[in-house]
């Protein structure tokens, strides 16, 4: 759950032990003393952490972890291949992937962005009338994953039987429909390279700078854009994706005419 530095430290110590020799970070300095040690379940997680913060990130590590697990064992299957390679070079006949009997070409992507996509996305997306390669690949992984993920969906039923609804505690069927709801968001989901750099330029006194010493004085310092530009593109792509997220499920309700029992909801 934490960074190596402190893991590493962490897990070499016995049970009373402290670093003797402090531990140094870009954060700051630390010695780190292990209380108690246990072996974690997922049985026994409720009883062994007793901070519900922890034990929700705990949890939440885990199902990240099953699902990366579960989505390897559907991206193995005999009749799916992706073959995209970021970084490469591709003409408009070339294949990225293959899910089932359909292969999926770069003019093929390009077609169903142009259809999925609203205007306002397509102008974020296109420059000078050319779609960037970063854009299409990018679309073209996530709509991979979103194929991959609701074909298992659809074969166990799930779009169509409401029985599986009842099912939601098991693993696999909650991970389906979460990334279900997840692929949804993901759809034309673009950011643009000026929403990165207005974000950037709002953050970099605070949020994307670093403590250095000058002059023997200890004064903030914005980060090179490009060191963080991902961290940028992915909470902003992160944002994105939980509003479309959102909005899908609102068109879903309203579209079924379908109503919350709050007093079903756990924790009510």
């Amino acid at each position: 759950m934490m960074p190596d530095y402190f893991s590493e430290s962490a897990f070499s110590l016995k049970e009373g032990e402290y670093t003797e020799i402090p531990v140094k970070t870009p954060k700051g300095v630390y010695l780190i003393k292990v209380t108690n040690k246990a072996d974690l379940t997922e049985k026994n997680i409720d009883k062994v952490i007793e901070d519900q913060r922890q034990r929700d990130r705990i949890k939440a590590w885990l199902i990240r972890r099953y699902r990366s697990d579960y989505f390897a064992r559907l991206n193995n299957a005999d009749d799916v291949e992706l073959l995209l390679k970021k970084g490469g070079t591709y003409n408009n006949t070339d294949v990225l992937f293959r899910v089932g009997e359909k292969e999926y070409t770069v003019a093929g992507i390009d077609k169903i962005i142009e259809k999925r996509a609203t205007q306002e996305e397509l102008e974020k997306v296109y420059e000078n009338g050319v779609m960037p390669d970063k854009a299409r690949f990018d679309f073209a992984e996530k709509y991979f994953r979103y194929l991959v993920w609701s074909r298992d969906a659809v074969r166990l039923g799930i779009d169509k039987k409401p029985e599986y609804l009842k099912e939601l505690a098991e693993r696999e069927i909650n991970l389906l429909i979460a990334e279900y709801l997840s692929a949804q968001g993901s759809r034309s989901t673009f950011i643009s390279d000026q929403e990165i750099m207005e974000m950037y330029e709002q953050g970099k006194e605070s949020k994307y700078s670093e403590k250095v010493m000058e002059n023997g004085v200890m004064v903030n310092r914005a980060i090179p854009f490009d060191a963080v530009r991902d961290e940028i593109y992915n909470e902003l792509e992160k944002k994105a994706k939980y509003q479309r997220a959102q909005d899908w499920k609102k068109q879903m309700i309203d579209e079924y005419s379908l109503k919350i029992n709050e007093t079903e909801l756990k924790g009510t």
